[in-house]
């Protein structure tokens, strides 16, 4: 029986880094116009290690992040992820987050879902694509999403949860 320790200076690290590399290189993560979401990703992580009250918390605080700094409508990313943290979260003592099917499950329907919720709301505001476009969109983005979600996870996961072994 082991008991899971959460690390969360070396998690806001991650953080850190990936809010750089999405802001500073969005060309070089381009695959067909679309680019990997590692916010989402990592606020998909979070949900399911602490729980749907952290998950939405910790959405809306990246999904802040996120929003401040691109040129997008702030707030829409601020809901979206926190709706992304809660209902993930809820999956919490549900789903072993080690086995690969939950993996590939929770970066597609959490990609899905976000993107989904982006275009509806920002579409009201902002011109966006054509639907026909848009569905393409995020139909690429979850699967590219999910790929690099397959082969970050294990490596934030040895690097954030620590194991502690209990009699």
């Amino acid at each position: 029986m082991y008991k899971l320790r959460f690390r969360s200076f070396r998690f806001s690290l991650i953080v850190l880094a990936a809010l750089i590399v999405q802001a500073s290189f969005p060309d070089r993560l381009s695959l067909m116009g679309v680019k990997p979401d590692l916010i989402l990703l990592l606020v998909i992580f979070y949900a399911v290690h602490q729980g749907s009250r952290a998950g939405i918390i910790c959405g809306m605080l990246l999904g802040l992040a996120v929003d401040s700094l691109s040129a997008g409508i702030v707030g829409v990313n601020v809901f979206c992820y926190g709706m992304v943290g809660l209902l993930s979260g809820m999956f919490k003592d549900r789903v072993y987050a080690g086995n690969l099917f939950a993996k590939i499950i929770l970066a597609v329907t959490g990609t899905l879902l976000a993107m989904t919720m982006y275009y509806l709301i920002a579409g009201q505001i902002h011109r966006l694509p054509s639907p026909g476009r848009a569905v393409s969109i995020v139909l690429i983005a979850a699967l590219y999403t999910t790929i690099v979600n397959l082969l970050l996870f294990d490596f934030i996961e040895r690097k954030v949860v620590a194991r502690i072994t209990t009699i």
